[in-house]
């Protein structure tokens, strides 16, 4: 509820011209109706849930502008990784009964069926401390290669079995577990035995001189990860503004972030023609390794889109 009365209060009584950032899956669920309602531009969105997915947006769906990672966009990344980098042919997926994992998993099926991969499933509980017979039935299977759509609770669960049941396939899984927590988790169990890859969003090394300009101007904050979003959620917003004919109109705005693709200063570009409100489009590939003595997250590979993936 203090979301929803924060969001009246500038939009009615401070009558702000756009919201930039957004933040918190609890908070964005709340208020997104709300937001459409108002017909004003929002740009950024620090949350991945399904409600910003949108293949072709119209009307009140126009002003939303998301920036990070959408879990559909997502999981449609991790097929064209499985196909493109993995060559598989058949995918086994063990994805959570939460919204996290449902919407990974309709990304996932959404690209299979596109490219004509076949895809064998397995649903968990979110946060279950026993796949056992998921991880099985994806073993029966024989894929070649899975894809673990579940988010922190219960992705080392999931990696542990199949270890343990020696599915020997490797693993990609999303962005928001890529962190030392989780290849500590995992590290040992997989050693010799699979590798699990994770998706980024951000390449703070091949985007350094983005990276000290936002250092320079915001010294204080210049290893903040938070700060970083929000620079990146203000670059999103004032590109836009850049591009705007005409008088600053809140139809104008909403034609100037359609009209040609934005890079994200730390990352891929996001291209929002025709309506497409996807989140982030081109994401980086790393590996549960050994990095400087422990367990970390090696990279492997630069911001790619699912076209270059695919070779299209």
């Amino acid at each position: 509820m203090k979301g929803k009365a924060a969001l009246s209060t500038l939009v009615e009584d401070e009558e702000i011209f756009a919201l930039v950032g957004h933040f918190g899956t609890p908070v964005v669920g709340a208020t997104i109706e709300d937001v459409k309602e108002y017909g004003i531009p929002a740009v950024y969105f620090a949350t991945g849930i399904g409600q910003l997915y949108n293949d072709k947006a119209e009307g009140k769906d126009r002003g939303i502008f998301p920036v990070q990672p959408i879990y559909q966009t997502e999981g449609q990344i991790m097929v064209a990784r499985a196909v493109g980098d993995f060559e598989a042919k058949k995918i086994g997926v063990i994805y959570t009964n939460d919204d996290a994992g449902k919407d990974l998993f309709s990304g996932v099926e959404a690209k299979a069926k596109e490219l004509g991969v076949e895809v064998v499933a397995e649903q968990v509980a979110a946060g279950a401390t026993d796949v056992s017979s998921a991880v099985t039935q994806i073993k029966n299977a024989e894929v070649d290669f899975i894809i673990g759509a579940a988010i922190q609770a219960t992705i080392p669960t999931i990696v542990k079995e199949l270890a343990a049941q020696n599915v020997n396939k490797d693993v990609i899984t999303t962005y928001v577990n890529v962190s030392p927590v989780i290849s500590e988790a995992v590290i040992n169990e997989i050693d010799g035995k699979f590798d699990v890859y994770g998706l980024g969003w951000v390449d703070l090394v091949e985007n350094a001189d983005a990276l000290a300009e936002f250092a320079e101007w915001a010294p204080d904050y210049a290893t903040n990860v938070y700060a970083m979003t929000g620079w990146i959620a203000g670059h999103f917003f004032v590109e836009g503004l850049k591009n705007v004919e005409g008088a600053l109109t809140w139809e104008n705005y909403m034609d100037a972030m359609e009209s040609a693709p934005i890079k994200n200063p730390f990352g891929g570009t996001i291209d929002y023609a025709g309506g497409l409100r996807a989140g982030t489009q081109e994401m980086n590939l790393a590996k549960v390794a050994e990095v400087e003595g422990a367990p970390g997250w090696e990279p492997v590979d630069g911001l790619q889109s699912m076209d270059s993936l695919l070779g299209n």
